[in-house]
C-alpha cells in the first residue's frame, strides 16, 4: 500500500484516467488493508448519468456483488432525497453493512445528517464501522426541508456576495476561465456585473428566490412526493 496521501492521490488519478476492474480491485484491497481507512459507497442511488431506475439499480447490485467485500458502509447522504436514502438503507441491510452519514457540502450550510460516536479519534471510529458494523446516524430537522428548496438555497449560497472576503466578494471573482493567453483569470476581469443578459436574468431570479418573504411559498411549491416533511 502507498504510505502518503499524495501517492494515493496519484494512484487514484491514474485509475480515473484509465479505469480497469482489475486495478479497482487492487486499489480497494490496498485501502482495506489500512485499518484506519473507511471505504464508503457514496450516494448509491443518485442516477447521475440518467440511465433510468431499473438499469441503475442493476448496476448498483452488480457493483456490490463485484466489490462489496471491500466496502465498509453505505452512505446516507444529507443532500440527496429521502427515497434515495431509503433505497440506500435497504441496500446496506442486504449487503450486511451499516449506513454512514455524508453530504457533499459545497456551500456554507452544515450537513443535515451526522454520525454520533464515543470514539476518541477517526481510527477508533473506523473500527466501529468496520469491525462492529455499528453506526448511529442523527438526521437533523433541516433534512425535512424540500430537497429542491435546499438546492435552490445552495445556489444562492454559491453566488451571493461575501464582503468579508476581499478579492472574492462577487461570484464572478470566484469563477475562473482561460484567457486567450492561456492564463486562468476570474470572470470579473472580463465581465461587467453579472455578464451577458441571459446570465443576469438568471441571477436576478436567484436573488428574488432568496428573499425571506418568498421562502414559505417556495417550501410548498418545491415539495415533491415522498419527501420527509415536518
Amino acid at each position: 500500500p502507498r504510505e502518503t496521501a499524495g501517492a494515493w492521490m496519484e494512484d487514484l488519478a491514474a485509475y480515473t484516467a484509465a479505469p480497469t476492474p482489475h486495478r479497482l480491485r487492487e486499489l480497494l484491497a490496498a485501502l482495506d488493508e489500512r485499518r484506519e481507512a473507511l471505504v464508503i459507497f457514496n450516494h448509491p442511488y443518485w442516477d447521475e448519468k440518467g440511465v433510468g431506475p431499473k438499469v441503475h439499480h442493476e448496476l448498483v447490485l452488480g457493483f456490490i456483488s463485484e466489490y462489496g467485500r471491500w466496502l465498509h458502509a453505505i452512505e446516507f447522504n444529507g443532500t440527496r432525497p429521502w427515497p434515495e436514502n431509503q433505497a440506500a438503507i435497504t441496500l446496506a441491510a442486504g449487503a450486511g453493512r451499516c449506513v454512514i452519514s455524508g453530504g457533499d457540502r459545497h456551500t456554507s450550510e452544515p450537513n443535515t445528517v451526522l454520525n454520533l460516536s464515543n470514539a476518541g479519534g477517526f481510527a477508533e471510529f473506523a473500527s466501529e464501522i468496520r469491525r462492529d458494523r455499528f453506526s448511529d446516524v442523527m438526521v437533523l430537522p433541516r433534512y425535512r426541508e424540500p430537497y429542491r428548496l435546499r438546492y435552490a438555497e445552495a445556489i444562492w449560497d454559491t453566488v451571493r456576495e461575501y464582503p468579508e472576503h476581499p478579492g472574492r466578494v462577487r461570484w464572478t471573482d470566484r469563477v475562473f476561465c482561460r484567457s486567450t493567453s492561456g492564463e486562468y483569470v476570474p470572470l470579473s476581469s472580463a465581465w461587467v456585473g453579472d455578464g451577458p443578459a441571459i446570465v443576469g436574468t438568471f441571477m436576478a431570479a436567484v436573488r428574488v428566490l432568496s428573499s425571506p418573504g418568498v421562502r414559505p411559498t417556495l417550501r410548498v411549491a418545491l415539495k415533491t412526493k415522498g419527501e420527509v416533511l415536518s
